[in-house]
Order: structure tokens, then sequence, then C-alpha cells
């Protein structure tokens, strides 16, 4: 019985490991922040004097747009930003994940 328990234990430790592991990016999604960034280009116009971070949350829709659902930061110009430079914009992928959730982080450099 005391082996019955070990065998158990061990194999659910070994498929909880299993689905923890982090999978490489995949091609698609390194083409679609590429476009991603296209789109929004130079957006730095003066928001703040320094480095700002977000995190954007958006899906893609069956026409092959981007629909932001939500973007997190502390300044508000730059989810409005954000927002009204990606929402709705098409982009051209190959395989297209309609209603797969995307995170993308952001970070914005002012020269």
């Amino acid at each position: 019985m005391k082996r019955l328990k070990l065998i158990t234990a061990i194999v659910a430790l070994m498929i909880t490991s299993l689905s923890f592991a982090t999978a490489n990016e995949d091609p698609t999604d390194k083409e679609l922040r590429k476009q991603i960034i296209e789109i929004l280009g130079d957006t730095t116009d003066k928001l703040a004097d320094d480095t700002i971070t977000a995190q954007i949350l958006f899906t893609l829709n069956n026409r092959s747009e981007i629909v932001v659902l939500s973007v997190s930061s502390d300044n508000q110009r730059v989810e409005w930003l954000v927002k009204s430079k990606l929402n709705y914009k098409k982009i051209k992928l190959d395989a297209l994940n309609v209603g797969k959730v995307y995170k993308m982080p952001l970070k914005i450099v002012n020269k």
C-alpha cells in the first residue's frame, strides 16, 4: 500500500511539473508582437519624463482585428493612447487564433 501511494505521488508530481513547464513562444506570437509595435509606432510624444510600463490584454476577432480588452498602467494617457491606436486595427497573420487572449508587456521610453 505504501508503494502504491508513493507511485501515485510521483506520477502526480510529474504531471503537475509538466503542466507548468514553459513553452517556447509561437512564431505567430512573435509576428503579432512585431505588427503591434509597427502600429504603435513612435508613441512617446512626451507622455512622461521617464520610462512607462503597461500590460496590454487583447484578443483577435474573426475579421483579423485587434480588440483591446484592457491596458493596465499608472498613466491614463498611455491607456488612452494604446486603445486609440490598436483597437480594431487589422493585422496580417497566416494562423489566426480567434478568441485567444494575449498578454503583452509594453515599455515606452522617452528620449
